[in-house]
């Protein structure tokens, strides 16, 4: 009995404090005021609601920041929100159709299960996907039409690209102006190296100039072999060997490295 005069004594002080009529009714204390009332279901408002010292008015739901400061929380009539910050302990789920949003930049989707696409604000274009900053000490993924490039991140150049196994299912094009033809296509005036076995210089392979002359083999190289497993019917299988001195045999037997 007490405890219920405290409350009614609560509730007379908050309606004098927000000059509000006290109805008794079937049990059931109600204050309410312009815009507002209080009963057993809750407290219901038919007017905005704004929360702070000078909260901006125009939204139904508004709470100020603080004395001076711009208001950190508000639900405008379409039911847009606006926070601060936003923070989450489990999960922020969005509607299929929904996506995320930055102010005048890029958008993420989810246009089915497993895909997601990124574009720019008119979502019919996208730069860049960047990887730890923006500039050229950082990788990005950058689109050039239906083709993707591996950029620095400030855009000023490409950069590498390193995986254990490469797979191509059409052609390998290295240089400006490759061959037009072919699985392996090279510019003119370029060549093929490999690494000697000491691993302290590069051995020329195959190379073809500026006047489509092609060479086959060069410094470092210690012999070059060709060997055929062509098996003639009469002569049996045949090696053409080239050694160092410059010497073109043909043996039955593999060449060595003299």
């Amino acid at each position: 009995m007490q405890g219920r005069r405290r409350l009614m004594a609560a509730v007379l002080a908050l309606s004098a404090l927000l000059g509000a009529a006290v109805l008794s009714g079937q049990g059931t204390t109600i204050i309410g005021g312009v815009g507002w009332v209080l009963d057993a279901v809750g407290i219901r408002f038919d007017r905005p609601v704004g929360i702070g010292t000078s909260p901006v008015a125009g939204y139904p739901l508004l709470i100020q920041g603080g004395a001076g400061t711009a208001s950190q929380f508000k639900v405008d009539k379409a039911g847009s929100t606006t926070v601060g910050n936003l923070y989450s302990n489990g999960v922020i789920r969005l509607p299929g159709a929904g996506a995320l949003f930055w102010m005048n930049r890029s958008i993420v989707r989810s246009p089915v299960d497993g895909q997601i696409t990124l574009s720019n604000q008119a979502e019919n274009d996208f730069s860049s996907l960047m990887f730890g900053g923006t500039t050229n000490a950082f990788p990005a993924l950058k689109r050039n039409t239906a083709n993707i490039e591996v950029r620095l991140a400030d855009d000023s150049g490409k950069t590498g690209l390193i995986a254990d196994n490469v797979r191509l299912d059409n052609t390998l094009l290295v240089g400006v102006n490759p061959a037009s033809t072919g699985a392996i296509r090279l510019a003119n005036n370029t060549g093929i190296y490999w690494r000697n076995a000491a691993n302290n210089a590069n051995i020329f392979g195959i190379y073809l100039n500026n006047n489509d002359q092609m060479t086959i083999g060069g410094t470092g190289t210690t012999g070059l072999f060709i060997q055929s497993g062509v098996t003639p019917a009469t002569t049996g299988t045949r090696f053409l060997c080239i050694s160092t001195t410059g010497q073109i045999t043909s043996s039955a037997t593999a060449c060595s490295g003299t």
